[in-house]
């Protein structure tokens, strides 16, 4: 576009050759620029920016420490620390995700009703043994039986204690599974 915009606005005296000459040398000199001002061409960010992230209250690892890829450090991050003896709710009595949080919180200092990647960041570092237990998701699925559709939806955010509405408990034998929302389960907790 620019070797076109110079070829429509030059006088006679720019060629072809020397209108190749004049964009190559502006390229070069943006280049050139680029690079003592320490942009980083590759990465898209100058090299002097500063990335801010900020680690959960306590926490005192550096983001080289924590990402290296080596290591999950596990001691930051959220772990399931074990599953209600209260109980056990079917979905409904659950009581919503707040009330899923509430039920841990009572039992577990500073622990709330687990996430899927909660579980999974768990089993990466090193917990094997989970409880039977409701777990929260944010997602819904849907699978069809019997040519009937069927969800899977945190039993309506755990406010339903229907039959015909599922949520994600853990399986002791099979790890992830559902449950109908009238079934009565432990709430997992993590930290």
């Amino acid at each position: 576009m620019v070797k076109q915009y110079l070829k429509m606005s030059a006088s006679p005296w720019l060629t072809k050759k020397s209108t190749n000459l004049l964009f190559f040398v502006l390229i070069f000199g943006v280049i050139v620029y680029a690079i003592a001002s320490g942009i980083d061409l590759s990465k898209g960010y100058h090299t002097s920016d500063q990335i801010n992230f900020q680690l959960p209250s306590g926490a005192s690892k550096s983001l080289q420490e924590i990402f290296d890829g080596s290591n999950p450090h596990c001691d930051i991050l959220p772990n399931y620390v074990g599953t209600t003896s209260g109980g056990p709710w079917n979905g409904g009595e659950v009581g919503g995700y707040s009330g899923g949080d509430a039920k841990c919180a009572g039992e577990f200092t500073g622990s709330h009703m687990c996430s899927s990647d909660e579980i999974l960041r768990s089993m990466i570092c090193g917990i094997s043994s989970f409880s039977t237990g409701w777990y929260k998701t944010g997602v819904i699925s849907k699978w069809k039986s019997g040519g009937n559709f069927n969800y899977i939806n945190d039993c309506s955010m755990f406010g339903s204690s229907s039959g015909s509405d599922y949520g994600n408990v853990w399986d002791i034998s099979n790890g992830p599974s559902k449950a109908q929302c009238s079934t009565s389960k432990q709430v997992m907790c993590c930290t």
